[in-house]
């Protein structure tokens, strides 16, 4: 029986926080942050800490990219005259060797986050939410399931989301980030009850031991 109510516990505090990937026309919650991806300098360049006073980051892992444009001649996604970050893609206007993995850092934990997507190619990866290195939720994406335009939601608790190449050769380009920062973690009143339980029962399980 305790061993039962301590398994209980572990599940139920495991799954609380689990994340999910939609696409559609969802978008975030009241969020609190908003980045257009509006800069100033150079038409195309690599996206790292240009938007870090919004407190994201970029970073590539593996391969080149992602890449910040302003009003570029590149027209890789079909856009031109505007402002947004290219996913697989080098400056100024280079399709990424091999296969690209990149991601979006956040200063704090987010409960929920939407993007616009958009692509003009047969663009194929794995987006995957995390927070500590480990993953909440992951999607794979590609435009024969989502279309080339459409809006992305994310929900969990995250403090980073990672794009993974599946396919050589594809990109998309992301715009208008909304996301909502995560609360403080507060256990639920059913998650607080079954763990005193467990340990009430620990506690029992000792004493008759000693007895």
């Amino acid at each position: 029986m305790i061993n039962f109510f301590l398994l209980l516990a572990v599940l139920i505090t495991g799954t609380a926080n689990a994340g999910l990937i939609t696409f559609g026309n969802a978008t975030a919650s009241n969020p609190n942050s908003f980045e257009s991806f509006d800069r100033s300098g150079a038409n195309a360049e690599l996206a790292t800490t240009q938007f870090s006073g919004n407190g994201i980051t970029f970073n590539s892992i593996v391969g080149g990219g992602p890449t910040s444009h302003i009003n570029s001649s590149c027209n890789v996604g079909g856009l031109t005259g505007s402002a947004w970050v290219s996913i697989g893609v080098t400056p100024p206007c280079g399709v990424a060797a091999g296969i690209s993995i990149s991601e979006i850092l956040f200063d704090e934990n987010v409960s929920e986050l939407s993007f616009l997507f958009r692509t003009n190619n047969s663009a194929s990866y794995l987006f995957e939410s995390l927070l500590g290195g480990v993953q909440d939720a992951q999607l794979t994406v590609s435009n024969s399931i989502v279309g080339n335009t459409t809006q992305f939601l994310f929900t969990g608790d995250f403090d980073r989301i990672r794009f993974t190449e599946q396919v050589e050769d594809s990109w998309f380009w992301i715009d208008d980030l909304s996301w909502k920062t995560a609360p403080s973690s507060v256990p639920n009143p059913a998650t607080l009850g079954l763990l005193s339980l467990a340990l009430l029962g620990l506690g029992f399980n000792r004493r008759k031991t000693k007895s």
